[in-house]
């Protein structure tokens, strides 16, 4: 899968409906992520979308055993300090469970200095 900040993840597009995701993607499951949801997502089995109030794609989450190209890299097979390189995000901001770069609309969980999962989100997220 490609991402293109603020654009697209592979096939998914940021405000893109519901039932195009569903098409695109083929057999999923949806339930609610926690219980401050607003909004069901859908699980395609290595990402998972996240939907508006209105069904409109504003989320997308992306596990390890997916490719996720940016720049032509694999952001999984990346370290912490590379994904700082990479995404060169002045605005950065790091925690205890890892960074993220408001810039491009991407949230990093690291383990272990790497990424264990990929959220990247349209424009007013978080």
């Amino acid at each position: 899968m490609n991402f293109i900040p603020y654009t697209s993840v592979g096939a998914i597009k940021f405000g893109e409906s519901r039932s195009n995701v569903r098409f695109v993607m083929g057999a999923y499951k949806e339930y609610k992520k926690n219980k401050f949801s607003s909004n069901t997502l859908d699980d395609f089995g290595g990402c998972q979308v996240f939907y508006t109030k209105d069904n409109t794609v504003e989320a997308v989450e992306v596990y390890r055993n997916v490719e996720l190209l940016y720049k032509g890299e694999n952001l999984f097979n990346m370290n912490k300090e590379e994904l700082i390189s990479i995404f060169n995000d002045p605005q950065r901001k790091e925690d205890e469970y890892g960074i993220t770069f408001p810039t491009v609309g991407v949230s990093i969980t690291l383990v272990d200095g790497l990424p264990d999962s990929i959220l990247m989100y349209q424009r007013g997220y978080m």
